[in-house]
């Protein structure tokens, strides 16, 4: 019969369709599962840790690498401010970090920092941290984006270079160039005096 060839002609057309659409699918979350897998990767080899607050939907994404790196527990979880907040500045950090977490929830666009953070192992870390605030319509925030940089190793190779420029290596006291402009320093704070103790 003519009507049931058509109807298995598009049955089978519409099974092949689905089939196809399917394979699709199938691709295109292997490509996701993929890219994601290689953005986490680029994360563990720089060195750097992400995460971003998503503020109509109310939710987080952590990168794996950053609960490495960080306590986070679900109390820094809770709107879009608590996990910034929720890190712990080194005692020698804390007031720059309270001043740019101010301009950061006040100020719209990218803020910048360079300070030490405590890592789950309690140990002060250097890390640049970048903040984006991203705002919508009504000028009201609908994203915030953190990347966190390891910098530990290039500010432990400033701090060295630093000293061995001021110090001399045997005596571990000024060497003569830094002794003289320190010394010229304190003579000028106080000019009524001629002289400067060091």
């Amino acid at each position: 019969d003519i009507n049931d060839l058509k109807n298995d002609i598009v049955k089978e057309c519409i099974i092949n369709e689905k089939y196809k659409s399917m394979l699709n699918y199938t691709e295109f979350q292997n490509e996701l599962e993929q890219n994601y897998e290689r953005s986490e990767h680029v994360n563990e080899l720089t060195g750097i840790y992400v995460f971003e607050y998503n503020v109509p939907e109310k939710s987080y994404y952590i990168c794996t690498t950053f609960e490495e790196m960080f306590n986070v527990d679900d109390a820094m979880k809770q709107d879009e401010w608590s996990l910034l907040e929720g890190l712990q500045p080194y005692i020698d950090s804390r007031d720059k970090y309270a001043y740019f977490l101010m301009h950061v929830k006040n100020e719209p666009d990218t803020h910048e920092t360079t300070l030490r953070l405590m890592n789950r192992y309690d140990t002060p870390v250097w890390f640049t941290i970048t903040v984006q605030t991203l705002k919508g319509i009504n000028n009201k925030l609908t994203r915030v984006t953190c990347c966190i940089q390891d910098v530990n190793t290039e500010m432990e190779i400033k701090a060295e270079l630093e000293f061995r420029a001021d110090f001399d290596s045997v005596t571990g006291l000024y060497n003569s160039e830094s002794f003289y402009m320190r010394t010229d320093e304190r003579i000028h704070l106080k000019k009524e005096t001629k002289f400067a103790i060091v």
